[in-house]
């Protein structure tokens, strides 16, 4: 560190809100995961009026940039990526590929490139069907895979970019149960405070599973949040781009046939296979 420091290691629940960044400043403080509502860059660790003490929180990748930076100025991150979105990302991307793994790109990389060249697509006499992006931003659909990766690109295909973890399926998968799952452990995991959050997650959730269990909605509910709506995390957002995952009807499995039937939880896998309405595979 410039000028000296110290490193202190802050070991914390096993919860997904951990890894909020006002979340973190919680526990660090001694406190259970809660986010709360000031940013840390306005009122960081330890803050007690009038002394706000504004606290930087970044991820490793980021960081491990600076010292780069400094050492070689910025033109050296814009040796890579785009004019918006200079240098590179560590991209995940795991599920229906041939080679699950981590790989480093330049932003603005095709997402075709890292699906089909780098993890080699779908296995063989598979095709695919979507990727889940982030991994709970809106499904990109085969015919979006030349879209650029990068924040800006993604956002403007109703989507995002997030961590950089893709999820990928093929034509054997059961969306409506991936969606399930994805929403059912944004509900599990919410902190509860906000009830926005903790109910509209539960009702993309319940939703689901009725879909999945066989049920005919009258109406398509509208799960989208409400435009206005304030939380402390974005949990309720992110369950709701459920509704852009559902497939058709016809896709549903019918009525007693639920591959849900019998799971207690969302472990055992990712999404169990469906086809002719009938979970197959694990």
């Amino acid at each position: 560190m410039i000028g000296g420091g110290v490193a202190v290691d802050a070991l914390g629940p096993d919860l997904y809100l951990f890894g909020e960044e006002t979340g973190l400043e919680e526990v660090i403080e001694g406190r259970p995961p809660l986010p709360r509502v000031a940013r840390p860059f306005i009122q960081g660790l330890f803050a007690r009026p009038p002394a706000e003490n504004p606290t930087l929180v970044n991820n490793v990748e980021t960081l491990a940039n600076v010292p780069h930076i400094l050492a070689h100025g910025p033109d050296w991150l814009r040796t890579n990526g785009t004019q918006a979105a200079p240098g590179t990302m560590v991209f995940t991307i795991c599920g229906d590929v041939r080679r699950e793994g981590v790989f480093e790109l330049p932003l603005g990389s095709p997402l075709r490139y890292l699906v089909e060249e780098l993890a080699g697509g779908p296995p063989d006499g598979q095709a695919l069907k979507a990727i889940f992006p982030g991994a709970s931003n809106t499904a990109i659909l085969p015919e979006q895979l030349d879209l650029p990766l990068d924040f800006d690109a993604m956002r403007q295909a109703r989507s995002g970019l997030g961590a950089g973890g893709f999820a990928v399926f093929d034509d054997s998968a059961c969306l409506v149960q991936a969606a399930w799952r994805s929403s059912r452990f944004l509900f599990v995991e919410s902190c509860g405070q906000c009830p926005a959050c903790k109910l509209r997650t539960g009702e993309v959730t319940q939703t689901l599973q009725a879909l999945e269990g066989g049920a005919r909605l009258r109406h398509q509910p509208s799960l989208d949040p409400p435009k206005r709506t304030r939380t402390l995390s974005c949990l309720h957002r992110s369950a709701a781009v459920a509704d852009h995952r559902m497939p058709h009807q016809e896709e549903l499995p019918g009525v007693g046939s639920s591959p849900l039937r019998g799971l207690g939880g969302i472990g055992g896998g990712w999404s169990r296979r469906c086809r002719g309405g009938r979970a197959i595979g694990g």
